[in-house]
C-alpha cells in the first residue's frame, strides 16, 4: 500500500513538472508573447488612456526585452519607452523575493506628466510626490541603466535629456528602502 502511495505521488509529481515544462516552453513562443502583448494593452487601457506594447521577448519570465511601451490619452503620447529590459534573478523569485540583476532602457520620453498628475506650480519646480505606503515587498535593483531619459518643457519648464544609473532595494521586512542613482544631464554641457 505505501510503496503504492509513493508510485502515485511519484508519477503526480512528474505529469505536475511535465505540465510546468509545457506551459513555460508555450511562453517562449511568438504566438504566446503575441497574446500577451495583447494582454497587457488591454489590462492597461481604458477609455480615457491608451497603451501600446510591441516587441515583447526574452526568456520568459526571467529576462523580458520589449521593443516599444506607449502610453496617451486624448492629448497625444505623454510617454515612450523603447528597448526596455529586466533581467531576474529566478533563484531569488523561488525563495519569496524579487531580485533584479538589471532594468534599463535605450529611451524614455516622458513629453508631459500623466492625465490627472500634478502639474508643476512654478517653471522648474518638481511635482509633489504621493505619501508612500506603509510597507513595500521585499527587492533589490542590481543595476538600473537609462541612458537617454527625455523630460518634455511641460514636465519641469524647460525640456532636457539626462543620463541615470543607480541601484535600488527594499529591506526584508518592507519597512525601509534605500536608492541610490546618478543623474547626468547629456542634452547640454
Amino acid at each position: 500500500m505505501l510503496a503504492r502511495l509513493a508510485r502515485l505521488s511519484a508519477w503526480f509529481g512528474l505529469v505536475l513538472l511535465t505540465l510546468l515544462a509545457a506551459a513555460f516552453g508555450f511562453v517562449q513562443t511568438g504566438f504566446a508573447k503575441s497574446r500577451l502583448e495583447t494582454m497587457l494593452e488591454r489590462s492597461l487601457s481604458s477609455e480615457t488612456r491608451t497603451v501600446e506594447v510591441e516587441g515583447l521577448g526574452g526568456l520568459l519570465p526571467f529576462s523580458v526585452r520589449l521593443d516599444k511601451l506607449r502610453l496617451a490619452d486624448g492629448e497625444g503620447v505623454w510617454l515612450e519607452v523603447e528597448e526596455a529590459k529586466i533581467d531576474l534573478e529566478p533563484v531569488a523569485l523561488l525563495a519569496g523575493r524579487v531580485e533584479l540583476r538589471s532594468a534599463g532602457a535605450a529611451r524614455v520620453a516622458l513629453h508631459r506628466l500623466p492625465p490627472g498628475g500634478e502639474q508643476a506650480a512654478a517653471p522648474g519646480a518638481l511635482p509633489e510626490l504621493p505619501a508612500p505606503p506603509e510597507s513595500l515587498p521585499p527587492l533589490r535593483l542590481e543595476r538600473l541603466e537609462l541612458p537617454r531619459v527625455e523630460l518634455g518643457s511641460a514636465v519641469l519648464g524647460r525640456a532636457l535629456v539626462l543620463a541615470v544609473e543607480g541601484r535600488a532595494g527594499v529591506e526584508p521586512d518592507g519597512r525601509r528602502a534605500a536608492a541610490a542613482f546618478q543623474l547626468r544631464r547629456t542634452d547640454e554641457p
